[in-house]
C-alpha cells in the first residue's frame, strides 16, 4: 500500500506539473476501512490528505455507509421555505408566483436529484410548499387551490402551466443518471 500511496502522489505531482493546478490538502481526503493505524498514519504523510470518517460530504452530497434518511434533505427543503418566507411580504400577483416557483424552487433540489433518489415525504413536502406559495398560503390566510396540482404541471400546450411535479423531476433525473452511467460504461467495451 505504501508503495502505492507513493506512485499516487507522483502522479499527483506530474499532474500538477502538466496543468498547472495542484492539489488542495486541506479539501482533500482520505478514508480507511479497516486498516492498521500505523498504515493509515503512513498514507496520510505520504499523501498530505487529511484523514476523514463517514459519514462526510462530498460537494454538498452526503457520503455514508448506511441508508440515507430523509434528514438528508433537510438543508433542501430549509433554503426552499426560506425563500419563500423572503417573498411572502412582497406583493406578487399569479404570474409572480408562478415565475419565481419555474425559475428559484423548482431548481433549488435539481442537484440532489441527479445524485440521491428522493422520499417520497421529501417530494411531497416540496410540492406542498411550492403550491402553498403559488396560491399566496400562508399561516394567517386560508386559502383554497383553485386548480390541482397535476393539471398546473402539464405543458401549456396541453392547458397547464409548464411546472414540474418534485415526484416526475426526481424520477427523471435518477434515470438521467443511470443512462449516463451504463452509456460511459459501455462506451470502452464497444471496441472490443
Amino acid at each position: 500500500m505504501i508503495k502505492e500511496a507513493r506512485d499516487f502522489k507522483k502522479i499527483l505531482n506530474k499532474f500538477a506539473l502538466a496543468v498547472g493546478i495542484e492539489v488542495s490538502l486541506d479539501k482533500s481526503k482520505v478514508f480507511f476501512f479497516n486498516t492498521n493505524i500505523a498504515i493509515q498514519r503512513n498514507l496520510t504523510r505520504i499523501l498530505g490528505f487529511q484523514r476523514d470518517q463517514l459519514p462526510s460530504k462530498y460537494l454538498g452530497m452526503p457520503i455514508t455507509n448506511k441508508p440515507l434518511s430523509k434528514g438528508v434533505w433537510e438543508p433542501v427543503t430549509n433554503k426552499i421555505q426560506y425563500k419563500v418566507r423572503k417573498w411572502t411580504c412582497r406583493p406578487l400577483n399569479l404570474v409572480g408566483h408562478l415565475e419565481l416557483i419555474k425559475a428559484v424552487l423548482q431548481v433549488i433540489p435539481i442537484f440532489m436529484f441527479l445524485t440521491l433518489p428522493a422520499p417520497k415525504g421529501v417530494m411531497q413536502q416540496i410540492r406542498s410548499i411550492q403550491q402553498d406559495f403559488l396560491w399566496g398560503k400562508g399561516e394567517e390566510k386560508k386559502k383554497w387551490d383553485l386548480v390541482a396540482w397535476d393539471k398546473l404541471c402539464k405543458p401549456k400546450t396541453h392547458g397547464g402551466l409548464g411546472l414540474h411535479d418534485p415526484k416526475i423531476l426526481s424520477r427523471v433525473s435518477v434515470c438521467k443518471l443511470w443512462s449516463r452511467w451504463l452509456k460511459e460504461l459501455a462506451t470502452p467495451w464497444a471496441n472490443l
